[in-house]
Formats: C-alpha cells, sequence, structure tokens
C-alpha cells in the first residue's frame, strides 16, 4: 500500500513525499501473533496463481507460480466445501474456511482460511496445522477453570456483599421506624408494643412500669423558645438512655412525657430508691441555653403484675400516680396503690 503527498510551494508542487506499507506483513504480523509463528499465509489470484507466500518452501512445498487449486486437489478435503465451491468463493470475493489431509497421517490436517485482500481483488490464505489450533485451545481451557472458579467466587462476594449491606439498611430502618427522632428512646408505638411482649411472655415477671414529665414544660417553651425545649428534650433523653439498663424500656410517648420499664425488679424499696436518684439526676443538669436554670421531673409508678398484666393498665394506674405528684407540688413521686391511696 503506498500513500503519497504533494509537496507545494507558492501554489506550484516541487515535490512528493511519499511511504508505503506491506499489507502482507501486518497481516501476517497479526496471525503469528495469534499462532505463535506456526502455519504460513499466501496471496492467491482469483484464478489461483500464488504470487507471494511466507514460511519456509521446505515445510509447505510451494513455490512462485504455482496453482492453489492444482496444489491441493491431490489432498483430501475433510470439510463440506469443494475446491470448486472454494474457486467460487475467490470469484466472489467471499470469505471461507476448509480443512484437509495432506497425507495419510492424521497429523498434517490443516485449516486454510481465505479472506478478501482488499487490493486487486485477492485473496489472503491462512494456512494452520489443525493441532496448533488446538493447543490453542488446550491452553484456553487449561485456565477456562481458574476463571470460572475466580468468577464464580467475585459473584458470590457481590452476593453475600448486597445481602450485607441490604441487612444493615433494613436494620437502619427498622431503628428509624422505631425510634423517636428527637431523643433517640423508642416512640410510642414501639414502647407499647415491647411492654406487652415483656408482659405476655413472662406475666409473673415483676417489673417497675414509670411514667415522667417535665415540670412547667411549656413555660420553657414559651420563656426560651422551643429550640431550648427540644434541647432540654434530648438531653433527658439522652440521660434516661445513660441511666438504665440495657434490657430495660425507655420510650417517648408524647411531648415532654417518657415512659420507662424496668424489667425483673423483685425489690420495690431498690426500685424506687434508684428511680429517687433519676429525680436528683436530673435536677442537677444545668443548661447553658436556659442561662444555666434547671428542671426538675414528675414521676409516676405502677409494678407488674400486681397493678396490671397489660401496658394499658400499667400506665392508667401509673398516670393515676403521676397525677397525684402534681397535685402535690411537682418535683417528686407517688407510687400507685389499689385501695385508691396514693404514697
Amino acid at each position: 500500500m503506498i500513500l503519497c503527498v504533494p509537496v507545494r510551494c507558492n501554489d506550484r508542487i516541487i515535490g512528493a513525499l511519499g511511504g508505503s506499507y506491506n499489507v502482507t506483513a501486518l497481516s501476517q504480523m497479526l496471525f503469528n501473533d495469534i499462532f505463535d509463528d506456526a502455519g504460513y499465509s499466501l496471496i492467491v489470484t482469483k484464478e489461483g496463481e500464488i504470487i507471494s507466500y511466507d514460511g519456509e518452501p521446505s515445510y509447505h512445498k510451494i513455490t512462485y507460480g504455482d496453482n492453489f487449486f492444482d496444489f491441493y486437489k491431490d489432498r483430501t478435503l475433510l470439510s463440506k466445501n469443494s475446491l470448486v465451491n472454494v474457486k467460487k468463493d475467490f470469484s466472489a470475493g467471499n470469505d471461507g474456511l476448509i480443512k484437509i489431509r495432506t497425507d495419510s497421517n492424521k497429523k498434517s490436517d490443516q485449516y486454510i482460511a481465505y479472506t478478501q485482500l482488499g487490493m486487486n481483488d485477492w485473496m489472503i490464505c491462512y494456512v494452520i496445522p489443525v493441532s496448533d489450533t488446538q493447543n490453542s485451545y488446550s491452553f484456553i481451557k487449561s485456565y477456562e477453570g481458574i476463571f470460572m472458579s475466580v468468577f464464580c467466587i467475585l459473584v458470590l462476594l457481590l452476593v453475600f456483599y448486597i445481602i450485607h449491606n441490604n441487612r444493615i439498611r433494613n436494620e437502619e430502618l427498622r431503628h428509624d421506624a422505631q425510634t423517636d427522632g428527637l431523643t433517640g428512646v423508642l416512640n410510642k408505638r414501639t414502647t407499647e408494643a415491647l411492654i406487652n411482649e415483656i408482659l405476655e411472655q413472662r406475666p409473673h415477671e415483676k417489673g417497675t412500669f414509670i411514667i415522667l414529665d417535665v415540670d412547667k414544660f411549656k413555660e420553657v417553651n414559651d420563656h426560651y423558645g422551643h429550640a431550648v425545649g427540644d434541647i432540654v428534650l434530648s438531653t433527658l433523653g439522652q440521660t434516661l438512655r445513660n441511666y438504665f439498663r440495657e434490657n430495660d424500656i425507655i420510650g417517648r410517648i408524647g411531648g415532654d412525657e417518657f415512659v420507662i420499664y424496668m424489667c425483673k425488679t423483685e425489690s420495690k424499696e431498690r426500685a424506687v430508691t434508684r428511680i429517687r436518684a433519676l429525680a436528683d439526676t436530673i435536677k442537677n443538669l444545668s443548661f447553658a441555653e436556659m442561662n444555666g436554670h434547671h428542671i426538675t421531673i414528675s414521676i409516676g409508678i405502677a409494678f407488674a403484675p400486681e397493678h396490671g398484666t397489660c401496658y394499658m393498665d400499667l400506665y392508667k394506674n401509673a398516670d393515676t400516680a403521676l397525677y397525684e405528684t402534681k397535685q402535690n407540688g411537682r418535683d417528686g413521686y407517688f407510687l400507685f396503690q389499689k385501695q385508691d391511696s396514693i404514697i
């Protein structure tokens, strides 16, 4: 293939710059790269005249001027195509592939692939021993198992990664659905469900049901603003989470009202002592947003199963005790008593 570019000066052609490249050499380079220098190539006219070849003549027994069809007519064709069909392909410039046997030995089997060269209607033929093509395939097969194993491992890792991410995401969604966004404690629905679950599964286990709210919380909102009120509630929620045990139920059921269920409280006196200490802990909280002022809480207490075996019964009785606390000046606690007497 020859390329030529004119060299101009003042609109006159004063020379030409030419270059060429060998199409056959390029094709052979690609061919050799695939089959590792095995076989050879031929350039053939439509009529079958061999005008170029590579490889050792002692190997393929071909010389210039030989006719492709005459050379192979005495060979055994192992494919469905006949030389007549190959000659038709050459005339039409079609691609094709035949398999031949050059002697009685199977090891002499060869593939001949042919295609249009792209100049002068010539055809280029690639001749490769069948054994070499099978060796190349065997090379691929030897790595096929490794590739598939690695691929399967990668797929499994991807599946596990997706499952793991989905599990984490589901846990996050479940946590968000169960948690009060402002205080970090459980929301009302989850609080009630978990307390009822404990009461149903362990009906004879003693527990302590606590309702508390912030004294004069409306005044905090009115005087300092709702943003400061949110800080108070958030701090209170964090204090409750740090104060009680991991298996106790802590929830915000509305506004400034919180419910705590202390599991496995065999001693009422010990439970009351702990609740009294909680009130003192909260009283000692200082809020810079309130100019260092403090808050107090009012508490109502009921005991399971003595005062109820479901959330709603315990809530009503503890709320009755909370009402008594507020009637007696707030900043304290009362215990519910069945005989309509409050301690």
